[in-house]
């Protein structure tokens, strides 16, 4: 499905298959934010409108000297005010939209929605972006999400600042637990890591001695219930605390970082 017959899926869902009369009054919409963040999903908003009002509503008929069949194709514009990927504030009016009444109400809640959703979606991802404070290092997304949103999910992950890793299944490789516990490992892969990191030695052990019959050097995170031999580059800590977990990778990426700036 094309990212528009998406959109009119939504709207069929919504309004369900009757066609619908234009009002013949003309109005404004004006989209006010109730929080701060990033803006995003306005880019979609006119090509929404369009086809809420091409799919959905009856065009009045011509009739000879009655000015009411111009009168009720009042046409839809969307001034914006902000651009995706602007910094927005509480009580900020990001775009004003004019056009026929009864479309623009029915069309209300999908903008609502869509704009509500990849802002908040942007706004995460731009505070993760930020606490990384590191263009050395970037933040990619996963593919853990609804297949026919993906699209607009990921623009609001590249409005953020973070970056795309895949779309599905067929374009990226993300080798995972259950994947070597399928297949064996790395030892199939095309091209084999110059290094590897784990976080809990004992528990990866498979990984870890597959590494070393590999010759792919390995740095881990070690406690006393792993054996420290079977590892080439110590980090003596808890396995099992998130909170020293995130210090000792923000740790790494930061050596990371600054050895690339050598």
């Amino acid at each position: 499905m094309t990212f528009k017959e998406i959109l009119k899926e939504r709207f069929l869902h919504d309004l369900g298959f009757d066609f619908r009369l234009r009002s013949g009054i003309g109005s404004k919409f004006r989209i006010t934010t109730k929080s701060p963040g990033i803006l995003c999903g306005l880019i979609f908003v006119p090509t929404l409108l369009r086809i809420m009002e091409d799919e959905f509503f009856l065009d009045a008929l011509a009739i000879a000297g009655d000015e009411r069949a111009r009168v009720n194709k009042i046409p839809t514009i969307v001034f914006p005010f902000k651009n995706d990927g602007d910094e927005i504030k509480s009580g900020d009016v990001i775009a004003e939209i004019v056009g026929d009444a009864e479309i623009l109400l029915k069309a209300e809640r999908h903008i609502c929605d869509i704009i509500s959703k990849l802002s908040g979606i942007a706004t995460h991802t731009n505070k993760k972006v930020a606490e990384l404070g590191m263009e050395e290092v970037f933040l990619l997304d996963t593919r853990k999400d609804d297949p026919l949103r993906r699209s607009i999910d990921k623009y609001a992950v590249r409005t953020g600042g973070a970056r795309n890793h895949r779309a599905g299944l067929y374009d990226g490789t993300l080798i995972k637990d259950n994947d070597i516990e399928v297949f064996g490992g790395v030892k199939d892969m095309a091209k084999l890591p110059d290094l590897i990191f784990i976080v809990d030695a004992k528990k990866e052990l498979n990984a870890v001695l597959e590494s070393r019959k590999m010759g792919v050097k390995i740095v881990a995170i070690t406690d006393t219930n792993a054996d420290p031999m079977l590892v080439d580059y110590l980090i003596p800590g808890n396995d099992d605390s998130t909170a020293s977990i995130e210090i000792l990778i923000a740790t790494l990426a930061d050596a990371y970082a600054a050895g690339k700036k050598k």
